[in-house]
């Protein structure tokens, strides 16, 4: 019988499973354990951890999946009881055990709160599959950067637009932290353990809080990509080092910065801090380790012998030797007293592309181009183990206290036992991110843009991938698809833009013409003309039959980040970097309005099946709506705690749809009283929503890290409501 809560009782007994279990009344627990009523009252009234300590008495099969479905939700079941059933439907469905899913079967939710957004087949993962692996592709152009925490517990590593987190332990993903507008190439963890740091290919280095898990600084000044960082030993200075041979040295607590210029203009590809935090230092593309005092900021020492560029350095805890990785295939020691070589260390069969050194400073840890990661020992300069696991280069390395090794290569992070020399864990690739979703207007189909530079095309209905399309060779940050849905264009990172026939599954055409990536894109209504967004603020528009260059529209002095084009084809709406919106003439080429308010980036933008207004989300975490007549801003609604990735407008022109970045929520507005009307929270972040036609509301998904899927407003009263 379901459990309820006695008469004049506020909270169920917080001792009863421990009851039931010391009296030996085990069906009894059983039924409790899976009673949604219960779980969602002992959420209501207590804590998850009090919750989840009740699972500790369960003897049979089904109470450990139910627990493990929990803990998966925990953050959005802590915040909202409510959605116990939802989410463990969603997790359990199709579990392989019969008797587990049938129980999801009966469980399926009546009793949400109306209106509401709920999927339509599954959005969740199950407990059977990894948070981080429900997709699968490689990028074989850009390196996956990974640190380890001091505590050892967590480990960091860099993602297409995104940061990731995972437990070392369980080899769970613990976090995703989305935000970068580019390839995060490097990562560092302060000493403490309490901020992650990570800069990108566009320049840009983000700060992060790991428990909050969100944003504290954003610091930007690199006119070139940040391929290296470092964080001092006290934990107040970052040092970032670019393209161009220029170092920022950024205080935490100040928040003063200072620049210098080295390496005679050759790209800084690692740098690290020596333990006393007065120096740094830096190897480039020339061969060479600079040594820096971060006092004066000038060049104590060159030191020199690798005959190729110089991928990694690292110190040794007691900062007496620099370690140094280089493209000519040798692990070199260096003395930085006298700044001579001691040690040339070969073994690997081309380019050494990263080094550690172990927290006891008796190992060098090295990974190459050959596909293993090397153990080397500093006092008899022998190789010591070879850690083979992969055909992937191994672009990164980092150790932790407690001697497991961690390798980032071309989109796997592998963990290594370094006292066995075994593999413990390959973590879920990390180039498989959804950074784009487009969908067909009947919303029969979707297609997406990833990290690893595929275009997927998917089913919505069977929620199965139905093609993946290459030729990208740099992440793909936008697409498109046109009205009749037969055709998708799609743009990169290097600035290309592609055409694509969804029936065949073919290339139509490659577009150049932009000087930087391609960030936004959209297609008029009669499907003849593609618009397309870059880096410099120029927008260009295609002659999808022809396939020529239209026009050029320039005006934003930054990065073009959202388009749209209004219902009659007539006008281009663009969303800045700088905050900015424009509004397009197509026909006269010009620009007519600047709408401002967004104190950040325009993420999205859509219009109104009416084209009399407008619908903006943006960094500053707000949905703007605006009045197109006059260039007046109609209203604002807050409600996102972090960016608003995406926004949409339902075809009657009543709603507008949004997506969060951070925290995988999917909301409705009413567009007239700002009213929120119904919100969803997904496992991921929100990359795009689309509305479909039809008579039923529908809202198409994209998620950082998973299939699409679709949801659906229910705002009828439910039957045999609890």
């Amino acid at each position: 019988m379901p459990f309820r809560p006695p008469t004049g009782c506020p909270a169920p007994d917080p001792a009863l499973a421990a009851r039931l279990a010391a009296a030996g009344r085990y069906d009894e627990l059983h039924a409790l354990l899976t009673d949604v009523s219960w779980i969602r009252a002992r959420l209501r009234h207590g804590r998850f951890d009090d919750l989840a300590a009740d699972y500790r008495h369960a003897r049979d099969t089904l109470s450990p999946h139910v627990l493990a479905a929990l803990r998966m939700s925990a953050r959005v079941v802590t915040a909202d009881p409510d959605r116990v059933r939802v989410q463990l439907v969603n997790r359990l469905h199709r579990h392989p055990d019969p008797a587990i899913a049938a129980w999801a079967s009966r469980n399926t939710p009546n009793d949400l709160p109306r209106p509401c957004l709920a999927p339509v087949g599954f959005a969740l993962v199950t407990t059977t599959e990894d948070l981080g692996d429900t997709l699968t592709g490689r990028d074989q152009w850009t390196r996956r950067p990974v640190a380890v925490t001091a505590d050892g517990r967590r480990v960091v590593s860099g993602g297409f637009l995104t940061v990731w987190v995972w437990d070392l332990d369980t080899g769970r993903q613990h976090a995703v932290l989305p935000g970068h507008d580019d390839g995060v190439r490097a990562v560092a963890v302060t000493p403490d353990g309490s901020h992650i740091v990570s800069g990108d290919h566009g320049g840009t280095v983000r700060v992060w809080d790991l428990d909050s898990r969100r944003l504290v600084a954003e610091l930007t000044g690199h006119d070139g990509g940040v391929w290296s960082l470092a964080v001092t030993s006290d934990g107040r200075h970052v040092i970032s080092g670019d393209d161009n041979g220029v170092f920022r040295l950024w205080d935490f607590t100040t928040g003063q910065v200072t620049e210098w210029e080295g390496h005679d203009g050759w790209r800084v590809w690692s740098v690290a801090a020596t333990p006393d935090g007065r120096h740094a230092v830096s190897g480039d593309g020339d061969g060479r380790i600079w040594v820096w005092d971060l006092g004066t900021r000038r060049c104590r020492a060159v030191l020199t012998g690798h005959d190729d560029l110089v991928m990694s350095v690292a110190v040794t805890p007691d900062g007496r030797h620099v370690v140094s990785g280089g493209d000519d295939g040798t692990v070199r020691v260096w003395d930085l007293a006298t700044g001579r070589c001691q040690a040339v260390l070969t073994g690997h069969d081309g380019g050494v592309r990263a080094v550690a050194v172990t927290p006891d400073g008796r190992h060098a840890v090295s990974g190459g181009r050959d596909g293993t990661v090397r153990v080397w020992d500093l006092e008899t300069r022998r190789q010591l183990t070879v850690l083979a696991g992969g055909d992937d280069d191994v672009l990164s390395v980092a150790v932790s206290p407690d001697g497991r090794v961690v390798s980032g290569g071309n989109g796997t992070v592998r963990v290594w036992d370094l006292r066995t020399g075994r593999q413990q864990a390959v973590l879920a690739s990390t180039d498989d991110e959804m950074s784009a979703l487009a969908a067909t207007r009947d919303g029969r189909r979707a297609v997406s843009g990833g990290g690893d530079g595929t275009v997927r095309v998917w089913d919505l209905e069977t929620q199965r991938q139905l093609a993946v399309l290459t030729g990208h060779h740099f992440g793909v940050r936008t697409v498109a698809v046109t009205p009749d849905g037969r055709r998708a264009v799609s743009g990169d990172g290097d600035g290309t833009v592609r055409v694509w026939d969804l029936e065949t599954q073919r290339q139509l055409a490659v577009l150049t013409g932009h000087h930087f990536g391609v960030r936004a894109m959209a297609v008029t209504p009669d499907g003849r003309r593609a618009v397309s967004g870059d880096g410099d603020g120029t927008i260009r528009v295609w002659d999808l039959e022809t396939r020529r260059l239209h026009t050029t529209l320039t005006g934003h002095h930054d990065w073009v980040t959202a388009l749209t084009v209004t219902p009659d084809g007539r006008h281009v709406i663009s969303g800045g970097s700088d905050g900015a919106m424009c509004v397009w003439d197509l026909e006269t080429r010009q620009r007519q309005t600047v709408l401002t308010g967004h104190d950040s980036e325009v993420t999205s933008v859509a219009v109104t099946p009416d084209g009399r207004r407008a619908v903006s989300g943006g960094g500053d975490g707000t949905i703007r709506v605006w009045d197109l007549e006059t260039g007046r801003q109609h209203a604002t609604f807050t409600g996102h705690r972090h960016w608003v990735r995406t926004v949409a407008v339902t075809p009657d022109g009543r709603h507008a749809v949004s997506g969060g970045d951070l925290d995988g929520t999917v909301r409705l507005w009413d567009l007239e009283t700002g009213q929120r009307i119904a919100d969803w929270v997904g496992d991921q972040p929100v990359v795009a929503c689309h509305v479909p036609t039809g008579e039923t509301l529908r809202i198409v998904v994209g998620q950082l890290n998973g299939r699409p899927y679709v949801l659906e407003l229910q705002d009828a009263a439910p039957p045999g409501r609890e």
